[in-house]
């Protein structure tokens, strides 16, 4: 099934006002928490330096209701499909048969952004699963790559203990919104030749989007749950 990010009516992304968006947000959410609010911003900066974006779309997108209809229509991912990474308590959505839930509502506010930073091309949406992790779910998922152009994670649950359990990327890629300053697509090293390596920790009601070909693991989980969204995207070449 097709998702054509080109075809959703939106206006032209402006990142400046993407930014006052995300800092109405954060103000209404944090109050008077002026700390928080600064720190969140110098991570969303940070982590667009290493080619992730992530913004906050719990004020643009029904977190809950998306949760509930993908457990509606999604089924168990056998372990076989991926041996040797994939999670055993994940939840995949069929879509030869289905359509992911609030697609046209998740695309909306993810494409400008998408055809901004990552790729102008239209998408083709392959992969979608529900990832689960907590003490009665998965604890951690490997180093690897993901089959795709382009990953979007939503993340849908994180409860008030979840602890450990970040996303770490390993080394750097440039974003097609950087390409003016750096020469090409690379991931670079850190300091003393060892990879750079960047946690990300995952905020309920946010949005993180990277390319398919950074590698990137998710440690072990210590405390808590969370539930995120991932959704596979393919270039369409025309």
């Amino acid at each position: 099934m097709a998702t054509d990010t080109t075809a959703v009516g939106t206006k032209p992304y402006d990142p400046y006002a993407h930014l006052r968006q995300v800092e109405a947000v954060f103000r209404k959410r944090t109050g008077k928490e002026e700390g928080k609010r600064k720190q969140r911003l110098r991570e969303m900066s940070s982590l667009t330096r290493v080619g992730i974006v992530t913004f906050p779309v719990m004020e643009s997108l029904p977190m809950e209701n998306i949760l509930q209809k993908v457990y509606e229509t999604t089924t168990a991912l056998l372990k076989t499909e991926h041996p040797g990474y994939m999670l055993s308590h994940s939840l995949k959505l069929d879509l030869e048969t289905l359509k992911l839930p609030y697609e046209k509502e998740i695309m909306t506010v993810v494409s400008p952004i998408v055809q901004y930073h990552f790729t102008q091309r239209p998408l083709q949406l392959t992969r979608c699963v529900l990832v689960q992790f907590g003490e009665e779910h998965d604890a951690q998922l490997d180093i690897h790559k993901d089959d795709a152009d382009v990953t979007i994670n939503l993340t849908l649950e994180v409860s008030e203990d979840h602890a450990g359990n970040e996303v770490v990327f390993h080394g750097k890629q440039t974003l097609l919104s950087h390409k003016k300053t750096n020469a090409a697509d690379r991931e670079d090293a850190g300091r003393g030749g060892k990879t750079l390596k960047t946690h990300v920790k995952q905020w309920q009601g946010w949005c993180y989007i990277h390319y398919g070909k950074h590698v990137h693991q998710t440690m072990k989980i210590k405390n808590g749950k969370r539930r995120s969204l991932i959704l596979w995207y393919k270039e369409v070449l025309q």
